[in-house]
């Protein structure tokens, strides 16, 4: 009965470990991709005010990806961006929203850029007739 509970206990806890992925088992990709700061600028939402941190993404790979970046602050804040695609060996502007008015460039401590491969299109445009 040991051996019974010890089992289900691995093959429980290896589930949940393996499952548990903030976005979608997107992984940080520095060799394909790159992200380049272009600039800063204030943008008026719902009646507040964001700060708009502007990066121009690079792809080199060959296959078109889904992908997602991530800044942390000089405070240690983490900000990410809504979920983009980029074609092969494409580019793309992702704008990344701080809430307020802060600093450029120098605020931002670190990125990532987080991509998987993009998932095809699998439900027609037009329906069967």
């Amino acid at each position: 009965m040991k051996k019974i509970a010890l089992v289900l206990t691995v093959v429980l806890s290896s589930l949940a470990f393996s499952c548990s992925s903030d976005d979608g088992g997107m992984t940080v990709n520095d060799k394909d991709v790159t992200a380049d700061f272009i600039n800063t600028h204030m943008v008026d939402k719902s009646g507040k005010e964001y700060t708009s941190f502007n990066y121009k993404v690079v792809s080199t790979a060959n296959l078109a990806l889904d992908g997602r970046l991530e800044l942390t602050t000089v405070k240690n804040e983490v900000f990410k961006s809504d979920y983009f695609q980029i074609r092969p060996n494409g580019n793309v502007v992702v704008p990344v929203l701080v809430e307020g008015k802060v600093g450029g460039e120098e605020y931002i401590k670190s990125k990532k850029v987080y991509v998987s491969p993009a998932k095809p299109i699998t439900d027609p445009i037009y329906p069967k007739l």
